[in-house]
């Protein structure tokens, strides 16, 4: 898969970020779930 990546060196805080929003969001869990079937 091709990714436009711009820079790199913040993925870590994006990923942190995603795993916030996954603790704290419960709703987004279940669309991940939903969806990844």
């Amino acid at each position: 898969m091709m990714n436009d990546i711009k820079d790199i060196g913040i993925a870590p805080e994006g990923k942190s970020r995603i795993e916030w929003a996954d603790s704290m969001m419960p709703v987004l869990r279940l669309i991940r779930e939903r969806f990844s079937r």
